[in-house]
């Protein structure tokens, strides 16, 4: 069961978030969730499987994405199943749900973005039909 994320599932959607964020704390994250459940441009929900939570995915509504050329996109904020329940369609059914929310809120298209540290996001993304509209190349040298 997919539901829509409210305040009283704020700590739920926040452990998650830390699942796939770990190098970010509740405490970090709190303040952003908490902005973003009020702002109508945004929206996450929770896929539950036998009432246990398994996976989230926050949505907003931007007007620039790079690659996308209208100004009313769905952007995917976050996107996360727990390992034991991915390759299951349960991501899918998350994002058909942000998807459909997009177009019923006029956008035109749907961006997002990953790195090569999420490989499995990568993968995600293009099972869905994202197709990559830029990579990023940074890079680091160490001097003495």
């Amino acid at each position: 069961m997919i539901k829509e994320v409210q305040i009283v599932d704020i700590n739920t959607l926040l452990t998650l978030q830390v699942e796939l964020w770990p190098m970010h704390t509740v405490d970090e994250l709190l303040p952003d969730c908490r902005k973003a459940l009020q702002d109508p441009k945004q929206i996450s929900w929770i896929y539950y499987k036998n009432s246990n939570p398994i996976g989230f995915l926050d949505l907003s509504i931007k007007d620039k994405a790079l690659g996308c050329k209208s100004n009313k996109i769905g952007y995917v904020e976050g996107w996360y199943v727990k390992p034991e329940y991915q390759g299951n369609g349960f991501g899918l059914a998350l994002y058909n749900q942000a998807e459909l929310w997009a177009i019923e809120n006029g956008c035109f298209e749907m961006a997002s973005d990953t790195t090569q540290d999420y490989p499995l996001s990568i993968h995600a993304h293009e099972k869905v039909g994202f197709s990559i509209s830029r990579r990023a190349t940074h890079f680091k040298k160490d001097i003495d």
